[in-house]
């Protein structure tokens, strides 16, 4: 059976940043286990919660590139620039998604009334 990439909510698809993510993860598993880290150690060091580092070992929480470099740092890594640009990449396609959701959301409001005694809130600002 193929593997079908994944579709995110705009049905477009967004098969590099969880390839990725998983790769990062795999990545991350390894330097620990090269380091004699056990995952509590290392999120110790990160000041973040175990279960945040399984996941991101998992590939399934994405890393931003400030954690990229703790991370490298904790596990005294040098960084892959190659990898971080990347992680930059894939961080700027979900902003990209998120301010499209958001024009969506903008052009639907007249036919959905949204704008009829309701508060106004963050939709409502003029982007600069």
């Amino acid at each position: 059976m193929a593997c079908r990439p994944a579709m995110c909510k705009f049905r477009t698809v967004s098969e590099k940043p969880e390839t990725f993510q998983a790769q990062l993860g795999s990545r991350i598993t390894r330097a620990r286990a090269a380091a004699g880290l056990t995952q509590a150690d290392l999120a110790a060091k990160l000041e973040i919660d175990r279960t945040a580092i399984t996941k991101i070992e998992a590939g399934t929480r994405a890393v931003s590139a400030q954690e990229i470099v703790a991370l490298g740092a904790a596990l005294g890594r040098s960084l892959d620039c190659e990898r971080l640009t990347q992680a930059l990449a894939a961080a700027q396609h979900r902003v990209r998604s998120a301010l499209r959701a958001v024009r969506v959301l903008r052009a639907l409001r007249p036919s959905l009334r949204l704008d009829r005694g309701v508060h106004r809130g963050p939709l409502d600002a003029e982007p600069a």
